[in-house]
């Protein structure tokens, strides 16, 4: 009767310990797992696997692959993430501006308005086979007194190479006080510059402006293949 006492006793004890420690020790190992390093695996990528750099979108875009009739969606005015891709494309040209120009212009971009930004997939047949891209293009403006700076641009998203780019600026008092858009020889030197960057011709751009707006941008098609003669004409 002892015997069965002790060990109905001691099976007690046990029960009531395994009830106290057996949480605290699945929860220490459950701690264990959360700060026990990764094990990572490194994805290494196929000898084979392509991966469209800037240069060879250039080619594609003005080879006239991208063409078609309706080649974005209605504009999408949701800001969010977009409005700092948007500004962080822009920033991208304005970097490469000297030190004066860069200061304006970034500081413009930095008190922008979001105006919309919409995206276009687009699936096209090359050498190496089907490629997807995503052509984005949308609008910021800035409002400061009587300027009124518009800025416009067209990139795609996974080379994120800019193929238009444009500023216009608005002047609310036409009068004296107003001299045209600032540093467009600075903002075209930029677009050179950026293009060379990227390994882009310069026979696949053009840059334009005038005394109210600043624009560059990749030639489209047959257009693309004319200017390509014309320069090798002279």
């Amino acid at each position: 009767m002892k015997k069965k006492t002790l060990l109905l006793a001691a099976s007690c004890v046990v029960i009531l310990l395994a009830a106290i420690f057996l949480p605290i020790l699945c929860w220490n190992a459950h701690l264990n797992d959360l700060t026990r390093d990764p094990d990572l695996q490194t994805l290494e990528l196929s000898d084979n696997m392509h991966i469209t750099r800037p240069e060879e979108f250039a080619d594609l875009f003005v080879s006239g692959a991208f063409l078609q009739d309706n080649m974005y969606n209605d504009a999408s005015n949701s800001q969010g993430t977009e409005f700092e891709k948007l500004k962080e494309m822009f920033a991208n040209i304005f970097n490469y501006l000297e030190p004066e120009a860069k200061a304006f212009y970034l500081d413009r971009l930095s008190t922008s308005n979001f105006e919309y930004s919409n995206i276009q997939p687009i699936s096209i047949t090359t050498n190496v086979g089907p490629e997807y891209f995503a052509m984005v293009n949308g609008q910021l403006s800035y409002y400061g007194g009587d300027e009124i700076l518009y800025f416009f641009v067209n990139y795609e998203q996974k080379t994120q190479t800019v193929f238009f780019f444009s500023i216009h600026s608005d002047w609310i008092e036409k009068d004296d006080g107003f001299t045209g858009l600032k540093y467009s020889k600075e903002l075209a030197e930029a677009a050179t510059k950026y293009y060379s960057d990227l390994g882009i011709s310069d026979k696949y751009y053009s840059i334009e402006s005038d005394n109210y707006g600043f624009s560059f941008y990749l030639y489209v098609g047959v257009e693309a293949q004319k200017n390509q003669a014309l320069s090798e004409e002279y």
